[in-house]
């Protein structure tokens, strides 16, 4: 193995780091089996934090053996959101080696069982009661902890039963025990608030709580056990030898579980929502193009990216070595055939690709108006269409808005997108709500996203037998009510029926207060992994509700089981915060899309989300479980959200589309005012044409009066000139002569001509 130690020199020039660290590690339990590796773990990754990160001593908290007691361990949480030290964004490292166990539970819980860690002083004699730490605990600890100090949280837990979002199997020289339930009464931690109960989030994103408080990387799968032998546990040991010669600023969250050493029986995991963000670093990776895995197969070079990601037949991707030599082209291929999750290509080995144009479809069909004020709107269509040009995206440009997605319109001279698709008209939902400045870069931009949506929309796989068998339920949720788990006592979201979803919509009135949750329950014979995606028709982004774990090349935990399996979403023990609806100003109704995919095999679908252009995933299989081969289906529902409630007299019963009646009625509306304003506006031309008849008469009052004034002149200087010649004649009257001279020059004073 190849290491490296950084020199006194090269730590006193580089920056302090902003990383503060919890490291816990028991071996010594005072009631239960000890463990013999597990502070020799801790010890080492404050060993990697000080020497290969040159974290300041002061910024690590260690818990060791009999100083890891509940309390200190809760208090230490507490610790971390209370130290002014610690800026928001800046790193927070949780690390715990020791026993992790299972608490049954009494209330129908979807999984049964809830996780928990065992504290050093973990007591279950009467009398002398210490309970462990419940998941739900420590995870609305790092919750408080990532409203307070972002969400740049990284969680590492070495124990068993620790994979399902920060939550083992009693096993020998495993981390893990059996513990009893008694001791968990409903008073628990009653002291710590439950973050949902008190921060809800706007549409369509989350608070930090959950899967977005923190990336966890866990040592096993829920039905796994975590082992140590020779001074250390097999997950820690294989995650540090990896970290000791990576790059924290170079490596993602889920990149490492497909680079740490083979785990021999243990498939670690990765999970939350940050996982594309790199170690230890708040910036999200978000590269511009989507690079994708081959691999031999068969004599055949096969594309880790199929029908569920988009590819299609024809679709060219170009070939580079590796993401690191982009700028030295290799090959430049098509798609020959595609299967549901890979496809195939004819390239050379050990190369990556980048998808350069989109093949054999359409994701926009566009309209625009043949007027000159679209001048930039065609030029920003070309500029994206070109020949030559790398285009991911096609986009067909129709000679009439029959048959659309979009057409662009001018209003107050600016560019707004007008929705010519029925899933989205049929609601009331017209336009997007935001508009752009009539320039080429301005209206790429929104077409490219606009092309990225449409794209995503569409991309469906009507498979019956998953559709028939996936039930999706959208409900409100209380929090009003302090609802103590009667086995761990944290405060729990309540759904308040009815189901909202019905007839394949969710159609309500928004209170922007209130929590929603979903649930999905299948009904099948397959195991599945759901992504489930949020589509906002007003601002054209892509939000992510939830996506499973990840484990790299390890088996992963399935999220929806078979046979009745059910995953909540903002609320229950699905690891995702409620999340809630809002209207923006002026809007009366407002259309989303709730897109829900499955799959038979783990993948990764984060290339799905996108932001708004307006604004600056094999596990064992069960014995009940069958072998579903590689399929996919998805699911979209209309998200219907209303600022009045509707009315049988203007919207359908059924589907609760504009009726007729109400059309009608908004027609006669609509003419009665347009009369209105057109005797309004014959009031206003009557009273300027008789304003302007007043002015052409007192205007030709004005010239008659100088042509008068003219006249007068002229004969005033004929009388002067006569005057001037009688003086030349006569001059013995000299006096009067000057008199009328004086006379007549005060008369021209007088007329001021």
């Amino acid at each position: 193995m190849t290491c490296f130690i950084l020199s006194p020199s090269s730590k006193a020039n580089s920056p302090k780091p902003r990383l503060f660290a919890l490291l816990i590690g028991i071996d010594f339990y005072e009631h239960v089996r000890s463990l013999r590796c597990a502070v020799a773990d801790a010890l080492k990754f404050k060993e990697y934090l000080e020497t290969y990160l040159a974290v300041p001593s002061d910024q690590i908290c260690t818990l060791i053996n009999k100083s890891a007691s509940r309390a200190a361990i809760i208090d230490a949480l507490k610790a971390i959101r209370m130290d002014s030290r610690i800026q928001n964004g800046d790193p927070i490292f949780i690390f715990f080696a020791g026993h992790g166990a299972e608490i049954p539970t009494s209330k129908g819980d979807s999984e049964g069982k809830r996780q928990s860690l065992v504290p050093q002083d973990y007591c279950a004699k009467p009398g002398q009661e210490i309970p462990s730490i419940p998941d739900r605990t420590f995870g609305s600890l790092v919750d408080l902890i990532a409203e307070e100090k972002g969400d740049n949280i990284t969680v590492v837990l070495d124990c068993c039963h620790a994979a399902s979002g920060t939550r083992g199997n009693d096993d020998i020289r495993v981390r893990s025990i059996e513990i009893e339930p008694t001791v968990h009464h409903p008073e628990i931690d009653s002291d710590i608030p439950d973050i949902a109960a008190r921060s809800l989030i706007t549409t369509p994103g989350f608070s930090k709580r959950g899967l977005r408080s923190h990336v966890l990387l866990a040592a096993c799968s829920s039905s796994e056990s975590s082992m140590e032998a020779n001074e250390h546990g097999y997950f820690s040991s294989a995650l540090l030898n990896f970290l000791q010669l990576a790059r924290p600023e170079e490596i993602t969250y889920k990149e490492i579980l497909t680079r740490i050493d083979n785990i021999p029986g243990q498939n670690p995991q990765c999970e939350g929502v940050h996982q594309n963000r790199y170690l230890f670093d708040g910036k999200v990776t978000r590269p511009i193009r989507q690079y994708y895995t081959v691999e031999f197969k068969e004599g055949e070079i096969a594309l880790g990216a199929g029908a569920v990601h988009g590819v299609v037949k024809g679709a060219e991707f170009k070939v580079y070595k590796d993401e690191e030599t982009l700028d030295s082209l290799l090959a430049t291929l098509f798609v020959d055939s595609v299967g549901p999750f890979s496809a195939t290509l004819k390239v050379c080995p050990d190369c990556s690709r980048i998808q350069s144009k989109a093949g054999e479809r359409v994701d926009l069909r566009l309209y625009i108006p043949l007027e000159d004020e679209f001048l930039p709107c065609f030029r920003a269509w070309l500029s994206l269409t070109q020949l030559g040009k790398d285009n991911v995206h096609n986009i067909l440009l129709l000679d009439s808005s029959e048959g659309a997605d979009v057409e662009l319109a001018m209003r107050n001279d600016k560019v707004v997108c007008l929705y010519r698709d029925e899933r989205i008209t049929q609601f009331g939902l017209k336009q997007a709500y935001f508009d752009v400045e009539p320039t080429i870069d301005e209206v790429a931009r929104v077409l490219k996203a606009l092309a990225q949506y449409f794209w995503k929309l569409n991309l469906t796989n009507n498979n019956q037998e998953i559709m028939n068998s996936i039930k999706v339920e959208f409900y409100q949720l209380d929090p009003s009510d302090v609802d103590f788990d009667e086995d761990i006592g944290i405060p729990q979201m309540t759904t308040i029926l009815p189901n909202i979803c019905e007839k394949n919509a969710i159609d309500f009135v928004v209170d922007e207060d209130a929590p929603y949750g979903i649930k999905i329950t299948n009904n099948s014979n397959y195991d599945f992994y759901p992504h489930l995606f949020y589509f906002d028709n007003s601002d054209l982004s892509i939000a992510g509700y939830y996506q499973p774990p990840t484990s790299g090349p390890y088996t992963l935990d399935v999220p929806l089981k078979a046979n009745g399996g059910s995953l909540t979403i903002g609320y229950g023990s699905g690891g995702v915060a409620p999340f809630s609806y809002f209207l923006r100003d002026n809007q009366v109704v407002d259309v989303g899309f709730l897109k829900l995919f499955i799959s038979t095999k783990p993948l990764d679908l984060s290339i799905i989300t996108q932001l708004s252009p307006f604004g600056d995933l094999a596990r064992d299989i069960s014995e009940d479980s069958k072998n579903a081969g590689e399929t996919w289906g998805t699911i979209t529902l209309p998200v219907v959200q209303r600022r009045y409630p509707p009315t049988p007299e203007t919207h359908c019963v059924q589907c609760g589309s504009p009726t007729a009646k109400s059309i009608e009625i908004t027609v006669r509306d609509l003419e009665a005012r347009n009369q209105q304003l057109n005797k309004e506006l014959d009031i206003l031309r009557q009273a300027s044409k008789n304003d302007r008849l007043r002015f052409q008469e007192e205007l030709s009052a004005l010239r008659m009066k100088l042509t008068d004034c003219e006249k007068e002149k002229n004969t005033t200087k004929e009388n002067i000139q006569n005057h001037h010649s009688g003086i030349e004649a006569s001059s013995a009257t000299p006096h009067l002569t000057s008199k009328i001279i004086v006379r007549f020059f005060n008369f021209f004073k007088r007329t001021k001509i």
